[in-house]
């Protein structure tokens, strides 16, 4: 009887002193809870907003680009179109003597849309695109001035003497305005050369997508390249 009280004793101080170490050991591992348990979940949290802004502000940025892009290259085709609508095919009543007038600064403003774009000026120095314009350029101004010569001659010829000199003025005032045809049809076909070229590289540029500008669109950008360097030299 009394081995059993004795049992019953040491058992309930064994409970006991189990049951004082408990609540402490209980009390650190709900207090490390309670502080790395919301600590970590904010962290991961910050972490993943901070992964997704990164990418959305990326994306958005990369967007921003391209339009940007986008609006510059729309500014130099714009400025194209203006100078292509004041160079009227050749036909019967077209005003020679007063076509040329304004030409050359047409054809030159084209150039600050490209000289001031920023975000497609790699583009534009990788290809060359400026220097080509602006060589094509000399060359038109050389033109103009020789249809200006002729269509002086053509307008005031020398004052004819005999029948003779009266014919022979004629065939050369008719030869003179071949010429001048020849000369502009030229100038023409050098700035459709330029223009397609641009357009080209722009389409080959802002739309990848295209089936048009896929398999082949190296190919049609480097041959765009080839006329519009061969139509350069042209005139030189």
């Amino acid at each position: 009887m009394g081995a059993f009280v004795m049992n019953e004793v040491v058992r309930d101080a064994v409970v006991m002193l189990q049951a004082a170490k408990d609540p402490e050991w209980k009390w650190w591992l709900t207090f490390v809870a309670s502080v790395l348990g919301p600590l970590l979940s904010t962290v991961g949290s910050i972490y993943v907003a901070w992964k997704v802004f990164s990418w959305q502000g990326s994306k958005d940025r990369a967007a921003w680009v391209r339009d940007q892009e986008k609006s510059e290259w729309s500014s130099v085709l714009a400025s194209l179109t203006l100078v292509d609508m004041k160079l009227p095919h050749v036909f019967a009543n077209l005003d020679w003597f007063t076509m040329t007038d304004g030409m050359l600064q047409d054809l030159r403003n084209v150039l600050p849309s490209m000289r001031n774009a920023l975000f497609i000026a790699g583009t534009l120095e990788k290809r060359g695109v400026v220097q080509d314009y602006v060589s094509f350029v000399s060359s038109a101004a050389e033109w103009i001035w020789e249809i200006r010569d002729l269509n002086e001659m053509i307008k005031s010829p020398p004052t004819p003497h005999s029948i003779e000199d009266a014919s022979a003025l004629n065939a050369l005032r008719i030869k003179d305005m071949q010429k001048r045809e020849k000369i502009y049809v030229e100038l023409r076909q050098g700035f459709h050369s330029q223009a397609n070229r641009i357009r080209s590289i722009a389409r080959a540029v802002m739309l990848p997508e295209l089936p048009s500008a896929s398999a082949n669109q190296s190919e049609q950008v480097e041959a765009a390249e080839d006329v519009g360097q061969s139509a350069t030299g042209g005139g030189e």
